[in-house]
Formats: C-alpha cells, sequence, structure tokens
C-alpha cells in the first residue's frame, strides 16, 4: 500500500499543519464513522453499523483518498508523500479495528500483516477506536460542504471529470440508454467503447 515497508508504528502520526485538505477530509469522515458505529455498537445496531464501515471503506477510502494521494505517493515532494503514507496508515490500522467485531479473522490476519508485530499479540486485545473530536469536523478548502459530514464531496481529482451516476446506482463502462427510437422497447444496451 505504498508504506514501503514500514508499520504505523514506525511512520508515527502527522504533523497537523502539514495535512493537506484530503487528508483533514478522509481523518474527518474517520472520526465521524467511529463516533456512529460505536453508537450503533452501543445499540446492537450490528445491521447499521456494518453499512457505515462498507460507506467509508469504499466510498471514502478506496474511491477518493486514495485516488487523490497517489500523485502524492509518486511525487518528489518528500514531506508530502510521507504526511499521505502516515495518514493511510493510520486510517487503514483504525479500520481494522473499527470492522474487526464483523470480520475478526481477516481483520486479524491484515492487522498482523499491517503492524509486523510478533504472534504474542493481537488485533482483538488492542483498545477499541475513541473518536476525536478535534478531527469530526468538515475541512476548509476546495468541495462541496452541506453542513453534515455524509455529504462532504471533495473536488474531484483532475482526470475524473466524467459525469457521475447518481449515488447508489453505479453503470458499467459503456453504458448509456438507447433513443427509445432506436429500440422499441426503450431498453437500456451496451455499446463497446462509449461512455
Amino acid at each position: 500500500m505504498n508504506l514501503e515497508g514500514q508499520t504505523p508504528a514506525q511512520l508515527g502520526s502527522p504533523v497537523p499543519e502539514a495535512l493537506e485538505l484530503a487528508d483533514r477530509w478522509i481523518l474527518s469522515r474517520l472520526h465521524s464513522t467511529a463516533t456512529q458505529v460505536i453508537a450503533e455498537l452501543e445499540a446492537y445496531g450490528l445491521g447499521e453499523g456494518a453499512r457505515l464501515l462498507y460507506s467509508l471503506i469504499w466510498d471514502d477510502f478506496c474511491d477518493w483518498y486514495i485516488e487523490l494521494v497517489k500523485p502524492r505517493l509518486r511525487g518528489e515532494n518528500l514531506a508530502s508523500k510521507r504526511t499521505a503514507q502516515q495518514v493511510l496508515a493510520i486510517v487503514l490500522e483504525t479500520i481494522l479495528k473499527l470492522l474487526h467485531p464483523w470480520m475478526p479473522h481477516i481483520t486479524e490476519e491484515i492487522w498482523q500483516l499491517l503492524t509486523q508485530v510478533n504472534q504474542t499479540t493481537s488485533i482483538s486485545v488492542q483498545p477499541y477506536p475513541t473518536p476525536d473530536p478535534s478531527l469530526d469536523r468538515p475541512p476548509t478548502g476546495a468541495g462541496v460542504w452541506l453542513g453534515d459530514p455524509n455529504h462532504y464531496q471533495p473536488a474531484q481529482p483532475a482526470g475524473r471529470n466524467r459525469p457521475q451516476a447518481p449515488a447508489g446506482r453505479h453503470r458499467p463502462p459503456g453504458y448509456r440508454r438507447s433513443h427509445p427510437a432506436a429500440n422499441s422497447q426503450g431498453c437500456p444496451s451496451l455499446h463497446p467503447g462509449s461512455s
């Protein structure tokens, strides 16, 4: 994961002044989600807690944050690269701890690889993440903020200016609706190579 073989402990914590907009955004989403997941666990809302984690992992961490930091990880600015690595490590380790009640075996295995600890300790005996209220606020900068952490969307990275499908409606590449005159049933069709 571009950590160059270093563990989260070896990388350390990022300097708050060095955090870029994307870093502040993912940390805000992480801590907001942690607060909600803890509340769901206390209320025995396991389904909603799992949904919140799924959304954080796929919609925020994988779809946005990892894509936003790729140029920094490949770039020449070593300070920015280091900060991106630190945030990636912190977020991944925290996600593993949050997800552990739902997926104990796989989170244990990934945590062991990530932290490179000896086999005498386990993620199950690590403290469950506690939200940091100072990080549970919207970042300032480019992007759209609608007052709710679930509705913040960072500005799209360069090259991603294609129209996005509405939330919950994922379309494969090449999907488009045919004009009703072209298809008497008005059914969607796949046209390879078009987007």
